[in-house]
């Protein structure tokens, strides 16, 4: 699914609906800098699901009528990780290759090939 995500997301994520300052800007991470901010609106949105959860003790909210919400923002991030790799300041991260590593690294397992 990634590497769909990667190849098709440049052709759906445009700066077609941006505001004509934002186009203006001159700034080589913009692009990157506006994914990022994505990724943590969407985090910050879960990270108050689970709060309130807590503060009310709804247990399973997850599981219940804040599920798809939940959801999107999940899948939000990860679109947005995803443009994110794709603008990075430095070149596109081949975000397949680099997980790999990580997961290798990080957790001393090698990831079957998809």
């Amino acid at each position: 699914m990634l590497k769909i995500l990667e190849r098709e997301l440049p052709k759906l994520w445009t700066d077609e609906f941006y505001s004509p300052e934002w186009k203006r800007r001159e700034c080589p991470y913009k692009d990157f800098d506006h994914a990022l901010k994505h990724i943590l609106k969407a985090a910050v949105a879960l990270q108050n699901m689970t709060e309130e959860a807590d503060h009310a003790g709804m247990t399973g909210v997850f599981f219940g009528p804040f599920r798809y919400q939940a959801n999107k923002y999940l899948a939000d991030i990860v679109i947005s990780v995803v443009r994110a790799a794709l603008t990075h300041p430095a070149g596109a991260v081949d975000l397949e290759k680099v997980v790999r590593e990580r997961v290798l690294d990080k957790m001393k397992a090698e990831l079957p090939e998809a």
